[in-house]
C-alpha cells in the first residue's frame, strides 16, 4: 500500500503498485516540489543608494519572480491620506520645514497642460514679524518624478484638520510617509502658534470648506510691563489661582491641583478687563502657554477647540453675555458641551471671560467646573489710587514726575482720594489732566503736586456730573416741552 500526501488533498490510500501508481506518486511529488515559496522576509531598501536584501537559500529564478511582481505592484496608484490636528496655516508652514528638511530644497510646482500653476501661494506670518511664502493645493515634491503622482492639501473646519492627501504610485509611499511623519513632528516641537499670544476672528474659523481661513494674529506682548495691572488687592487675590497656574505649571501638578480653571473678571467699562487680558498674555507666553485672545465670544466653542491643540493655552474672551445671555440656545449648548467636554487632563486650558453686564448671564454657565473664579472689576479705592498715581505719573523715560516728598502716603492721600470711585480707564485721564495742570502752574520742569491732582479730578466728575442723566430722551421732553409753550404762546395772540 502506497501514501499519498499532497496540499488540500489529504492522505490517499493506493491498493496496487504498479506502474500507473508509480508514475502517479512521481508526478504528485514533482507537484508538491514545484509550489511556489512565499518568502515574507524579504528586505527592501529604497534611495540614491536602494538596496535588496533576500533572505538565505533564496534560488535566483524565485528572487527574480519576486522582483518582477514588486515591480509591477509598485508601479499601482494608490490613494494616501494623513489627517493632523494642526490649524492651517501652522500645517501649511510645517509641510514646507518638512519638505525643506528631507530633500535639502522646496519644489513643490505643478502646472497644467495650460503652463499655469494649479497650486496657491499663502503669504503666512511668523512670530519674529516676517512673512514666507508657502504653496497650498495640489503639488508634486521633490522625489515623486513621476506626472501622475501628486499629493494636495486642504483644510477641515468643522473638525479643524490639517490634511495631506493625494494620488502616488506604490513606490513614492515611503515618501509620503516621511513627509507626513516630519510635518507632525514639526507642528508638535515647532508649531508656529504654540506658546505664542494670537487674536482670532470670525474669518479664522470659516465654516465653508472652499473658503482658506485667515491666519491669526500675533499679539505684541513685549511692551506690557508688569506694573501696568491695576486690581485690588481682594482682586488680585482672587486671580492668583489663575496665575499660579500659568506661572507654577509644575508645581501645580506636583500637588495634583487641576490645571482647568474658568475665571469671570465682572464688572463696567474701563476697570481694567483688557489690561488684564493683555498682562496675562505676557505672562502666558513667559511660562510657555498659549494665549488666545478671541475678537468674538460667540467663536469661544471653536477657540476652545484650537486651544486644546495648542495646549496648554489660555483662552480670554471679552463680553460673555452676547453669547450667554438669555434662554438656552443651540449655541449657548454647544458652548457649555464644549466647556464640560475638553480633555484638560492631557491639555490644559484656562478659560478667561469678561462680562459688563453679569445679571444678565445664564445661570447655568456660572456654575462651578465651568468659572470657578468669579472677580469683580470696578473703581479705584483710596489704597489703589496711591498705586495708581506713582506708576502713571512719569515721563517718556519711566523717571517720576511727582513732587517730592518725604512721604508720599500721606502727602499724597487727598489726590488718591479724590480719585477713588473713578475707573482705571477715567482715572488715567484725571492723570493727564493733572500733567497738564503742572505744566501750567510750573512750566517744563515742574513737578505734579497732590492738589494738582485733587483739581483735575474734581474737573472730571463735574463733567461727569453735568453730563449725567443728559440723554436724547431728556433732550427731546424739554424740546417737546419748549414748542408746547411756543404753540400755546401763539394760540392766545391769533386768538
Amino acid at each position: 500500500m502506497a501514501e499519498l500526501v499532497k496540499k488540500g488533498l489529504g492522505t490517499v490510500n493506493v491498493e496496487s503498485d504498479d506502474e500507473v501508481t508509480k508514475k502517479l506518486i512521481r508526478d504528485f511529488s514533482k507537484e508538491e516540489e514545484e509550489e511556489p515559496v512565499e518568502y515574507k522576509d524579504v528586505k527592501v531598501t529604497r534611495g540614491n543608494t536602494g538596496t535588496i536584501t533576500l533572505p538565505k537559500g533564496m534560488q535566483l529564478e524565485d528572487a527574480k519572480k519576486w522582483i518582477e511582481r514588486e515591480i509591477q505592484s509598485e508601479q499601482k496608484m494608490m490613494k494616501f491620506h494623513r489627517k493632523m490636528k494642526a490649524y492651517p496655516y501652522d500645517g501649511a508652514y510645517a509641510m514646507y520645514k518638512a519638505v525643506k528638511e528631507l530633500f535639502g530644497y522646496v519644489d513643490f510646482s505643478v502646472r497644467e497642460s495650460s503652463g499655469e500653476s494649479v497650486q496657491e501661494m499663502v503669504s503666512i506670518k511668523l512670530p519674529n514679524g516676517s512673512v514666507v511664502n508657502v504653496p497650498w493645493g495640489k503639488m508634486r515634491f521633490p522625489g515623486l518624478d513621476d506626472e501622475n503622482s501628486f499629493l494636495q492639501t486642504k483644510y477641515d473646519s468643522k473638525e479643524m484638520l490639517f490634511e495631506i492627501f493625494g494620488e502616488v504610485r506604490k513606490k513614492f509611499e515611503p515618501i509620503c510617509n516621511a513627509i507626513a511623519d516630519k510635518t507632525e513632528w514639526y507642528l508638535k516641537n515647532e508649531s508656529l502658534y504654540k506658546g505664542q499670544a494670537i487674536e482670532l476672528g470670525s474669518d479664522n474659523f470659516s465654516k465653508s470648506p472652499d473658503e482658506f481661513p485667515k491666519s491669526p494674529e500675533f499679539m505684541d506682548v513685549k511692551s506690557i510691563r508688569d506694573e501696568d495691572l491695576i486690581m485690588s488687592k481682594v482682586a488680585l487675590m482672587n486671580y492668583a489661582p489663575v496665575m499660579y497656574r500659568i506661572t507654577k505649571t509644575a508645581e501645580c501638578r506636583r500637588k495634583n491641583i487641576p490645571l482647568k480653571h474658568g475665571c469671570l473678571l465682572a464688572g463696567p467699562y474701563g476697570t481694567g478687563k483688557t489690561l488684564t487680558a493683555r498682562w496675562t498674555a505676557k505672562k502666558s507666553v513667559e511660562n510657555g502657554w498659549t494665549f488666545i485672545y478671541l475678537k468674538d465670544c460667540k467663536l469661544l466653542k471653536d477657540a476652545l477647540r484650537a486651544a486644546a491643540m495648542y495646549a496648554p493655552a489660555v483662552i480670554f474672551a471679552e463680553d460673555i453675555d452676547k453669547a450667554m445671555e438669555g434662554e438656552r440656545s443651540t449655541q449657548m449648548n454647544d458652548i457649555l458641551n464644549t466647556l464640560d467636554g475638553i480633555d484638560t487632563k492631557n491639555n490644559p486650558v484656562i478659560t478667561i471671560l469678561t462680562s459688563n453686564h453679569l445679571e444678565n448671564i445664564n445661570k447655568a454657565f456660572l456654575r462651578a467646573g465651568r468659572i470657578d473664579s468669579l472677580i469683580q472689576m470696578g473703581p479705584l479705592d483710596a489704597e489703589q489710587a496711591l498705586v495708581f498715581i506713582q506708576k502713571l505719573c512719569v515721563d517718556s523715560d519711566g523717571n517720576s514726575i511727582l513732587e517730592p516728598t518725604e512721604d508720599f502716603d500721606k502727602d499724597f492721600l487727598p489726590g488718591a482720594e479724590a480719585l477713588a470711585g473713578i475707573v482705571p480707564a477715567f482715572a488715567s485721564e484725571v492723570i493727564n489732566k493733572a500733567k497738564l495742570f503742572s505744566l501750567y502752574e510750573h512750566g517744563e520742569e515742574g513737578k505734579i503736586s497732590p492738589d494738582n491732582i485733587v483739581t483735575a479730578a474734581k474737573s472730571f466728575k463735574e463733567h461727569i456730573r453735568l453730563t449725567e442723566g443728559v440723554n436724547e430722551e431728556t433732550i427731546n421732553e424739554k424740546l417737546g416741552r419748549q414748542y408746547k409753550e411756543v404753540n400755546e404762546t401763539l394760540l392766545t395772540a391769533v386768538g
